[in-house]
């Protein structure tokens, strides 16, 4: 014999041989949890995300490539619920700003997906570096790009601090932020490159070579902005000069030019100064290490010769001042004085 067993209302009616019955199953809500955790899956959101591109000073800057990418949890794709790829983008235009809309998503990441990361990348024009993003997708409405000018190579010139003639082979010792980024050489035209100077870079630059003062001061904690510029920076050398070196000069006339240091290669005794001048009056002062005058030659021109000062010295080194016409006139000043060593 078979039994069923139900469960709800019974009624019974009086005089009747039967049974009134009322039969409910009771609810489940199982069921219902999970209609309403499914439902989400059907339900499609979009929404968007603006982004805004300024450079260091704070200006929008336009024109800038703009792309975004994310993974789209639990969209309904080629007949599966699944994760997809989702990649949009744009490009800045007035104001440095781009909006990208219509960006899908679905309920159910947002409950469970909250973590969500999408990259945001800008790909700016000239004279800035790319920059990139990494945001969480459900909660980011803006991003906020602030580019860096990108670093640049810097040329520097090294010059005879005399004549200002360019100096080949010399070296520029860099330090970039408090750090020494390399020794770089100069071309024939006395000029190094700097590389990768950010504008916002402290710079400080060292002029060597053999024979010359090293030049550690011309350009000390100067910013990236400052030092690419035109005219190019010229770091000056003052030659080292002893006895017996010629001391030649041929540029526009200068109304003063020290040579500072010669060594006589003896404390004291007296030497013979041979000098040589062209087309306009020079006037060459010698003095002692102690700043004492040792000869004046006044205004001299010897033309196609040459002539010849005794001077009586008591200090090794010696500076001696030329000083040009100051009546003269736009002509080229060439002039070369040998200092010859005591015998």
């Amino acid at each position: 014999m078979k039994y069923t067993t139900y469960k709800g209302k019974f009624r019974y009616t009086p005089g009747v041989n039967a049974y009134d019955v009322t039969v409910r199953k009771p609810f489940n809500w199982l069921w219902l949890l999970l209609l309403l955790l499914l439902l989400p899956l059907f339900i499609r959101c979009e929404r968007e995300v603006v982004v805004e591109v300024l450079d260091e000073k704070g200006t929008p800057v336009e024109n800038v490539d703009i792309s975004l990418a994310y993974d789209a949890r639990f969209l309904y794709n080629d007949g599966f619920f699944t994760t997809v790829p989702v990649k949009a983008g744009g490009r800045t235009g007035a104001g440095g700003t781009v909006r990208i809309d219509k960006l899908p998503c679905s309920v159910w990441s947002y409950i469970f997906f909250t973590g969500t990361k999408m990259t945001v990348a800008a790909v700016p024009p000239p004279p800035y570096e790319a920059a990139m993003s990494e945001e969480r997708f459900h909660t980011t409405g803006r991003v906020l790009f602030t580019l860096k000018t990108a670093p640049a190579d810097i040329p520097v010139r090294v010059t005879d601090a005399m004549t200002g003639r360019p100096l080949a082979g010399a070296e520029v010792v860099a330090t970039v932020n408090g750090s020494g980024v390399g020794v770089f050489a100069t071309d024939a035209g006395g000029v190094a490159m700097i590389p990768g100077i950010h504008p916002t870079d402290v710079v400080s630059l060292a002029g060597r070579k053999e024979g010359y003062e090293t030049n550690e001061y011309s350009i000390r904690r100067v910013k990236g902005s400052d030092l690419d510029s035109d005219p190019v920076k010229e770091i000056p050398l003052k030659r080292v000069y002893e006895c017996d070196d010629d001391v030649e000069y041929n540029s526009e006339a200068k109304p003063l030019i020290v040579i500072e240091n010669i060594d006589m290669h003896k404390d004291k005794g007296r030497f013979v100064l041979t000098v040589f001048t062209m087309n306009q009056p020079d006037r060459f002062v010698v003095k002692d290490a102690e700043g004492r005058e040792l000869l004046d030659t006044g205004l001299v021109s010897t033309g196609n010769s040459s002539r010849d000062y005794t001077v009586e010295f008591s200090t090794r080194h010696i500076t001696i001042e030329a000083h040009a016409d100051p009546g003269g006139n736009p002509e080229t000043s060439i002039w070369t004085i040998r200092p010859h060593c005591p015998e």
